[in-house]
């Protein structure tokens, strides 16, 4: 039987002796990268000698504060909640109004059988927005109920100095409706004979683009591209009036003539009528009215057709 020497546990090097293996076969590889740049010729030797680009410092930048430049927002939401909150109350609409408004006191509602219900918000949008001071808005607010009924109220908006924190800094107001101003129609004084050539263009135009009856390209000026309305809503379309801003040749207009025209229409479905309106400009060429520009909804534009 033969015995096997037990072979010796060898020591386990020391950190710095790894420390010297390390670089030893860094060193071992350098020189066979070397040996194979001399090996490809004098360009690989050159590729080899260039170090290898240290890697560009990365930047962190954090973004600005967003300077409130538009309060509108904050104050529709806000004026919902505070119409739905209650002193009384601790849920979302109170704490809404907290976060918004930390120092806007809350309504009171009334209490006990046949207590009328609080006029309660369904829907706000912004009317008008102005400003008081730097950093500070009223902005008017509607506010519309489930029923129909609509109130209007100002709501006084701030901020901080750097535009970058903004609240509610007081009750609203609740405030009349605004005035209107004068309808637009007025800009149109002149009728529009019906029957009239410029007449007879526009109703065709808006059949073909609100009913789908042909093409809306045989109605449109050189150089104006404008789709009709698709899926076609409509099945007729009726022209009630068509005003202009001046007078004008409607049968036999000269070419290049321009007439700005407001038309009112009734187009029908099978759900029903509906009167629309419609601001268009039509341009005379040989002998007939073409539409050159439609400003109620998408504007048509000008190019290759």
């Amino acid at each position: 039987m033969v015995l096997k020497k037990r072979r010796k546990a060898r020591p386990r090097p020391a950190e710095g002796s790894v420390t010297l293996a390390a670089m030893r076969r860094r060193v071992t590889l350098v020189r066979a990268g070397v040996w194979c740049a001399v090996a490809a010729g004098p360009i690989g030797l050159v590729v080899a000698a260039v170090p290898a680009p240290a890697p560009a410092p990365v930047s962190v930048s954090r973004p600005a504060p967003r300077a409130a430049t538009d309060p509108d927002g904050l104050a529709e939401m806000f004026l919902s909640a505070w119409l739905r909150s209650d002193m009384a109350g601790n849920g979302d609409a109170e704490r809404a109004v907290q976060v918004m408004g930390p120092s806007v006191g809350l309504p009171k509602a009334a209490r006990g059988e046949g207590a009328p219900k609080p006029f309660v918000a369904e829907r706000t949008a912004a009317v008008r927005s102005t400003t008081v001071a730097a950093g500070r808005w009223r902005v008017m607010v509607a506010a519309q109920s489930a029923e129909g009924e609509t109130r209007f109220y100002a709501v006084p908006v701030e901020a901080d100095a750097t535009l970058s924190q903004v609240r509610v800094s007081d009750a609203p107001a609740q405030v009349a409706a605004p005035a209107l101003r004068k309808a637009g129609s007025e800009r149109y004084s002149t009728q529009v004979r019906s029957g009239s050539a410029l007449t007879k263009s526009v109703e065709q135009f808006l059949a073909a683009y609100l009913c789908g009856v042909g093409e809306v390209g045989p109605y449109l000026a050189p150089g104006t591209r404008l789709g009709p309305v698709d899926p076609a809503p409509f099945t007729t379309v009726e022209v009630e009036a068509v005003r202009a801003q001046r007078q004008g040749a409607w049968d036999e207009p000269a070419d290049g003539v321009k007439a700005r025209v407001q038309a009112r229409v009734t187009a029908a479905s099978a759900a029903g009528e509906v009167p629309l309106t419609y601001e268009l400009e039509l341009s005379a060429r040989a002998g007939r009215w073409e539409v050159s520009g439609l400003e109620a909804g998408a504007g048509a534009e000008r190019g290759a057709r």
